[in-house]
């Protein structure tokens, strides 16, 4: 199986370091920006197998890499 990199993003409110937190479950990201948020953070991420709707992916960007959103 091939690993399906795409585009996810993150809503933030603003700039500061605690606008921008990973729960114990991963972060929330979703695959289009946000209505309602100041900042829409682009995030690189990857999965193994079928795009399925609620699918965990492992973050690729240096930064994050290894988390899982």
């Amino acid at each position: 199986m091939n690993d399906i990199t795409l585009t996810l993003y993150r809503g933030l409110s603003g700039t500061n370091p605690s606008a921008f937190r990973i729960d114990e479950d991963g972060v929330s990201v979703f695959e289009n920006p946000l209505s309602g948020y100041k900042y829409n953070l682009p995030i690189r991420a990857a999965y193994r197998g079928e795009k399925i709707s609620g699918v965990r992916a492992e973050m690729v960007e240096p930064m994050l890499f290894g988390e899982i959103a």
